[in-house]
């Protein structure tokens, strides 16, 4: 008998043999490829539309996916060759945008979904459910899901989030890099230690709606709070684990061991700065050198750029890696299970990529990985779409339950006992002026730094300004560098447009430290100061600030000013004079500021000191109005 049973045994270990050699790479990705092909990849994270409105002044014909994109990391022809069965498009728009301003540019970028579901109806198809995704991947076409990234969105009411999720929305992120008057974000101060009572109902109401609470750019307080709160699975769009990366963005690991409760999905991103040690390292020490520099050529920014530059050529950037991506998976694997992953690209929202994942098209190569390591092919399945669809079809059932016991919330935004105002009643100031009110150099405008903006955003006095009074719209339309003829030039279009009921005019010292004359920019405030009063608006007229290096001629180029400005607004009653000099300068020596970082600007403490100058003559001016 042993001589029969021995060629089954050698049959069997031939067999169990070849099922334990590696696949080859390209056997692994044609594997993957047929995974794709069964189940739709969800990616939680695609800014294709602020792309849009970023660089073609939102006409999606002047960025036509239906043909190669290589300016971007998104086409047609490259999303199918990455195997994407449905995309929630970010309908970002930058935190540093308030009150109906963000409503607005909100609403814009939905229509630019819109635009491309009517543009190429074969190929996107808008999703409202689990079902309808699952529909539509059958159809061979993508789903189309809309995702907003921001609380700041719905201008703390609850009636527009209900808006937005009739327009499509399927959620919400709670805040983007700034907090909201009711939710703390991980990249700003703490100023509620998680969620308000308000911001409780909001995820209670997003429960109610059936729009997925999403949890990428929040604190960990908010984190906490929004699972406790929430009746459904939360998820995050577009983060990655803090044990591997330490930064602010990504989800500890306390956070992580509570998915398997909840029941959400970590949708592990593709930024370089949110996976590899060695990119955020490398960007540590850029940061490092920038100040070391700036302390080095004192008011010279471009010996510290030519010198930066050198630097970056001498430092190159370090490439995060597909690997890199495929260890945040482990680790969320580990701490949480394998039920609560997904994936969040973040295309179009970066400037760098993973290495491997360049673009849209290279999704198969990170599942191919995901193989190599010895994920099965259930496990895989889970993680491209498997784990999204039921979180949906779990927020879906939430809602139904949650509809059918009551109606709508009626709860308004509440400020130390204040009401929301109503529409139409809320107090605008549009903040106009040079870097001194754009918050140079710690804080630069996602105009400068697109898409996102980056830096420190309390070096901005709107930001103290809006922290005092979260129910003021205050808009910074401050530009790094500009003159009082170039601040006068856009008036126009920067503050007319927004109808505030008032506008601080903080200009002229690039024009002093350029050597032009004082009358010059006399001349140029006049002119919009007048601007202003004829279309109604209060002029708060805030006075030059210093500056460490200006010379003696220079300081009496801005006392001439300031005099002028002082007395202009005292002979004027729809113009009020603020001493932000003052405010900013040392107590020993007004020609000083009495804190600086780079000699040239305010510290934060200094911007915050300009807000408290101008609170009480804003207040003062919203006062007026309401009689």
């Amino acid at each position: 008998m042993k001589k029969f049973l021995l060629l089954p045994t050698v049959l069997l270990m031939t067999i169990t043999i070849a099922h334990t050699q590696p696949q080859s790479d390209a056997a692994l990705l044609e594997r993957a490829r047929a995974l794709h092909r069964q189940v739709p990849l969800i990616d939680g994270h695609n800014d294709y539309p602020w792309a849009v409105r970023a660089n073609v002044a939102r006409d999606i014909t002047r960025l036509d996916i239906s043909k190669p994109q290589p300016t971007i990391h998104t086409d047609i022809e490259r999303l199918r060759k990455g195997g994407v069965g449905a995309q929630f498009w970010s309908v970002y728009v930058p935190s540093s945008l308030q009150g109906q301003d963000a409503v607005t540019a909100t609403l814009e970028q939905i229509d630019i979904v819109y635009a491309m579901l009517r543009k190429w109806p074969e190929t996107f198809e808008l999703a409202l459910t689990a079902d309808d995704v699952e529909r539509i991947f059958k159809a061979e076409k993508i789903g189309s899901l809309i995702g907003m990234e921001g609380g700041h969105s719905i201008d703390n009411s609850l009636g527009a989030l209900r808006m937005f999720y009739r327009l499509g929305a399927r959620y919400m992120t709670l805040t983007h890099s700034l907090n909201t008057p009711w939710a703390d974000a991980a990249t700003d101060k703490p100023a509620h230690n998680g969620l308000t009572a308000f911001g409780e109902e909001v995820v209670r109401e997003m429960n109610w709606l059936g729009m997925l609470v999403d949890l990428s750019h929040v604190s960990p307080d908010t984190m906490a709070d929004a699972i406790r709160v929430s009746q459904a699975p939360i998820i995050f769009s577009h983060s990655s684990a803090r044990a591997v990366a330490d930064v602010p963005r990504n989800v500890p690991d306390e956070i992580l061991r509570m998915m398997p409760n909840n029941g959400g999905v970590v949708m592990v991103t593709f930024v370089p700065q949110f996976l590899s040690t060695k990119v955020i390292e490398h960007g540590r020490l850029r940061t490092a050198e920038q100040s070391r520099l700036r302390e080095q050529h004192k008011g010279d920014e471009a010996a510290v750029t030519t010198a930066l530059t050198a630097w970056d050529e001498a430092n190159p950037t370090p490439r995060a890696t597909i690997a890199d991506t495929a260890d945040h998976i482990d680790h969320v694997r580990k701490v949480a299970g394998i039920d609560h992953i997904g994936i969040g690209g973040d295309y179009d929202g970066i400037t760098t990529v993973p290495e491997g994942l360049e673009d849209v098209s290279t999704y198969p190569a990170l599942t191919a990985e995901l193989l190599r390591r010895g994920y099965s092919d259930d496990d895989v399945k889970k993680i491209l779409g498997l784990n999204v669809l039921r979180v949906m079809r779990q927020a879906e059932k939430v809602s139904q339950k949650l509809r059918a016991a009551r109606g709508p919330s009626t709860m308004l935004f509440e400020k130390h006992g204040r009401r929301r105002q109503a529409i139409g009643t809320v107090f605008r100031i549009v903040a106009l002026g040079d870097s001194t009110t754009a918050g140079t150099p710690g804080w630069r405008s996602p105009i400068e730094a697109p898409p996102h903006g980056e830096g420190d955003v309390t070096s901005q006095y709107a930001y103290w300004l809006m922290q005092a009074r979260p129910e003021w719209d205050v808009l910074n339309r401050g530009v790094n560098r500009e003159t009082s003829a170039q601040i006068r030039a856009r008036f126009d279009r920067d503050v007319l447009p927004a109808s505030p009921q008032a506008v601080v005019i903080l200009a002229g010292v690039n024009d002093i430290y350029a050597g032009q004359p004082a009358g010059d920019v006399i001349g140029q405030l006049r002119e919009m100061y007048d601007r202003a009063r004829a279309h109604g608006i209060r002029v708060v007229a805030g006075s030059i600030v210093p500056y460490n290096t200006a010379t003696p001629d220079q300081n009496a180029g801005m006392r001439e000013v300031n005099d002028w400005i002082r007395s202009a607004a005292a002979a004027d009653p729809n113009t009020d004079f603020v001493d932000t000099r003052a405010a900013v300068a040392a107590a020993d020596n007004p020609d000083m500021l009495f804190a600086s970082p780079d000699e040239l600007h305010p510290s934060v403490e200094g911007y915050k000191r300009m807000a408290d100058a101008l609170l009480p003559v804003l207040a003062r001016v919203e006062g007026r109005g309401k009689r």
